[in-house]
């Protein structure tokens, strides 16, 4: 009788009992059957669970690498975002609210990190979620976004009255304007 004719003889029931019973049989298990109790049996699948768990945890970093990633890792680019954000709240709410003119990049904005992160989170600027899942820009602790903010900033080259030539270039581009404003 072949393999095929022996599988198909069992019940998908009986196929899950026999691969759990192969399991069982590669536990350490005590060799007379009056040892065979149910705390001896119990100790042995936990020791034999045990086991497994160390390979698992063996070959977990080999699967992690080998797994396919989905979407842009956070890095860089996600800096460049709380900082590029934060400057153009400064140019467009914190000016407005500070009687200064808006549609000038040029003119230096006297804004702190930590005056425009308390403004995001007040009026919810950039409340939507950035990666599939996540939260917005302004959504984590003040300190860790005043950080990011930092790092984007310089990456970004604004200095600090909040001027940059490549998040000027950034919200050109977005707007499509192909020369000045």
């Amino acid at each position: 009788m072949g393999k095929s004719q022996a599988k198909s003889e069992n019940p998908p029931g009986e196929q899950r009992v026999q691969a759990f019973m192969d399991f069982v049989r590669q536990a350490h298990l005590p060799e007379s059957a009056d040892a065979l109790n149910g705390a001896a049996l119990l100790a042995a699948l936990e020791e034999r669970l045990a086991e497994l768990d160390q390979e698992i945890e063996k070959l977990t970093p080999a699967y992690e690498e080998a797994r396919p990633k989905k979407g842009r890792p956070k890095g860089k680019w996600f800096d460049k975002g709380h900082a590029y954000s934060a400057w153009l709240l400064a140019h467009t709410v914190w000016a407005r609210r500070n009687g200064y003119e808006i549609s000038d990049f040029q003119v230096p904005k006297t804004a702190t990190s930590r005056e425009l992160v308390v403004l995001a989170k007040k009026i919810k600027w950039d409340n939507g979620a950035v990666l599939p899942g996540g939260s917005g820009l302004f959504m984590g602790s003040e300190a860790s976004i005043e950080q990011a903010i930092a790092r984007g900033g310089k990456l970004l080259g604004i200095n600090d009255v909040w001027q940059s030539a490549a998040c000027e270039q950034i919200f050109l581009t977005l707007g499509g304007w192909r020369g000045g404003i």
